[in-house]
């Protein structure tokens, strides 16, 4: 039995729209799990740059449903040259990409096909790639737009009350209207004065005529009246008056405030400060394509602390001893000096290769749980231990197998409610990503 199929549809616009949206939901798909390319390695200039991001796609991501024959019932073949099977003996098909089949794809035995690349725009990229991220605990709450009490200056405006008129303004206002409507009366009474002088001298010596007097009453009744004309257009009209303007503008509101801790101490090498700074770049890039209203703090430590700004931040050759608790006093200093806890969300991460005096343990757990510690201020901690140069020659490592700071967080982390401290380790650049998901990825919940 043969079927035909007959395709009567309109040949209309749009016509493969559902097709295209498919494959878009595809390659979508490959760019929220690639790597952005370049992130962190041009600092913040890298981390926000325009420009276009190659994504690898399958092949396979082009394949489409499609129409065959089946075939049922019984056929007969004739295999020339068997002589391995006989009747009756099941044979396995070899898997895909096994030997040098025609089927298989060049350079690729997974589907035949190659792999393509697509050039994303660098902003749409990053939109997708930060998707599914999010600040954990954030309160929407928090950050409610609030209006200053004392009303601010906003321009002027052709109406308002007597109290708000701005003499200034409207005399302002008022002298081009002015010298453009009494320049024509006073080029008029100049002629006038001039002609009526020569009148009155001829007056003076007795050689007046009744004609010169008629005119000189006329001259003497338009001057009148340009005199009057020019009064009035010497005050304001209406069009001129301009009056204060006064809003309630709205203060300068926070939604939230990311504090960033880097260890720029000696023990932090080449690969170490790397890898933060990609950790870093990649954080920043996300809070400016996501949360555009978040203010951002950059601090560096050695055993000291210092805050900077961006740019000295991804690039400062700072190096010294290491102690992580001056950072931890002086994130503390800032968030008490400009922000206020309870309006605003406050999110701090830190990345250092886990080294730490091992008597400044106790003042990191004071700064971090004590009555005014971050953990009654923050809404998340994150801290990403980097690189994997740790070793117990340098006594970085306890007896826990894990390095002293580390320790010093995972101590504070069990007493401090659950969610509001993340810890990671990142041995390698490239394993940024991952831990960027894994820390703010959205949480499902059930």
């Amino acid at each position: 039995m043969t079927f035909i199929l007959i395709d009567r549809r309109k040949a209309v616009k749009g016509k493969s729209t559902n097709n295209r949206q498919k494959l878009i939901k595809r390659v979508k798909n490959f760019i929220k799990i690639s790597v952005p390319q370049n992130i962190g390695q041009g600092g913040v200039t890298g981390a926000n740059s325009k420009g276009a991001s190659p994504v690898k796609v399958t092949g396979n991501a082009l394949e489409e449903p499609w129409m065959c024959y089946t075939q049922s019932g019984e056929s007969t073949e004739i295999l020339i040259g068997n002589d391995k099977y006989d009747r009756g003996d099941e044979i396995k098909s070899e898997g895909e990409g096994q030997g040098q089949g025609a089927g298989q794809g060049a350079g690729q035995g997974d589907g035949g096909e190659d792999d393509f690349i697509v050039n994303v725009a660098r902003d749409e990229f990053l939109d997708l790639f930060f998707e599914d991220c999010e600040l954990p605990n954030l309160t929407h709450e928090k950050f409610t737009e609030k209006l200053d009490n004392k009303f601010q200056q906003a321009g002027f405006s052709t109406t308002g009350n007597p109290s708000q008129l701005s003499i200034i303004r409207s005399f302002k206002q008022s002298l081009g209207r002015r010298w453009a409507l009494m320049k024509p009366h006073k080029e008029e009474r100049e002629e006038l004065d001039a002609e009526l002088e020569q009148i009155e001298k001829d007056l003076a010596n007795n050689v007046i005529t009744a004609e010169a007097d008629v005119r000189r009453k006329q001259i003497l009744a338009r001057l009148e009246e340009i005199g009057n004309k020019l009064m009035f257009l010497d005050g304001f009209d209406k069009v001129d008056l301009r009056y204060r303007k006064k809003e309630a503008r709205p203060l300068k509101t926070v939604e939230s405030v990311l504090v960033m801790m880097m260890d720029v101490s000696g023990s932090m090498g080449q690969e170490e400060k790397t890898i933060a700074r990609r950790w870093f770049a990649l954080l920043y890039a996300f809070i400016k394509r996501r949360y555009g209203n978040t203010d951002l703090v950059f601090i560096a430590h050695t055993d000291e602390a210092f805050e900077m700004s961006e740019e000295d931040f991804f690039s400062t050759k700072i190096n010294g001893g290491t102690s992580v608790s001056p950072a931890l006093e002086l994130a503390n200093k800032i968030i008490l000096e400009r922000y206020d806890p309870n309006q605003t969300n406050i999110y701090v991460s830190h990345a250092s290769d886990g080294d730490n005096w091992d008597n400044d343990a106790q003042k990191v757990m004071e700064q971090m749980l004590g009555a005014t510690g971050l953990s009654s201020k923050i809404q998340m901690f994150s801290y990403a231990e980097v690189g994997g140069r740790a070793s117990n020659s340098y006594g970085w490592m306890g007896s826990s197998g894990h390095t002293s700071l580390w320790t010093a967080y995972e101590n504070c982390k069990k007493q401090m409610p659950q969610g509001k401290m993340s810890m990671v380790q990142i041995k390698d650049a490239d394993s940024c990503y991952a831990a960027f998901k894994q820390v703010f990825g959205k949480k499902v919940s059930f």
